[in-house]
């Protein structure tokens, strides 16, 4: 897959119709909203509703976060998982998953009640948690992972639930998507099997996507 995707336009109707407190994330003005904030809008879900993790999400999360935990170099690595913010730049604010950031780069200094403003080097995203009316989900995708690689962002890790498929994007390459029974690297050889782990735990993965 190409890394070269669109810049949406910027339209002032969205933003004036959809309350602030309703965005997540931002990229050069473009809002990125929580997904299900229409039906905030509509009456039908409440903000804590949409905001809440789905069981398989924190599932995943937390595997993640307990593999690095264990793995990962921690002399140079922070991990940072739930909701991690990054100010990527003016009007650039991003949320997270899972963000792996060097300590070299995210130092004491920047760690403090506000969002860093430092890029992390690899972000894991279990599913698309935003939604844009002017964009359809798979546009929304490459938009905002396009946007991560241009803030500094090294290495972009996504994983779809419901199609069972992996996406990893980096930066200078191409970026691949390919299903999610295989071994996939983190940093520094440490790799991730989702079914495997799914299956180890006593999972019935058919009932989990239900």
């Amino acid at each position: 897959m190409e890394s070269n995707v669109l810049t949406l336009p910027k339209k002032k109707c969205s933003k004036e119709k959809v309350p602030s407190y309703l965005i997540k994330e931002e990229f050069d003005g473009v809002p990125l909203y929580y997904k299900g904030y229409e039906d905030v809008l509509a009456g039908k879900q409440t903000f804590e509703e949409i905001m809440a993790a789905g069981g398989l999400h924190a599932i995943l999360v937390t595997y993640l976060t307990i593999l690095l935990g264990n793995k990962l170099n921690t002399k140079l690595y922070r991990v940072l998982t739930g909701e991690v913010g990054s100010k990527l730049g003016k009007r650039k604010n991003a949320t997270m998953d899972v963000a792996i950031f060097e300590k070299a780069v995210l130092t004491q200094e920047q760690i403090n009640r506000h969002l860093p403003t430092v890029p992390p080097k690899i972000d894991i995203e279990v599913d698309l948690s935003v939604a844009n009316p002017d964009l359809k989900d798979q546009d929304l995708m490459n938009f905002r992972t396009q946007k991560m690689l241009d803030g500094g962002v090294e290495k972009i890790i996504w994983i779809f639930t419901l199609t069972k498929k992996i996406m990893v994007a980096e930066k200078g390459k191409d970026w691949v998507i390919f299903d999610w029974n295989r071994d996939v690297e983190i940093i520094d050889g440490i790799v991730f099997n989702i079914p495997k782990y799914l299956k180890e735990e006593g999972f019935d993965i058919d009932v989990l996507l239900k």
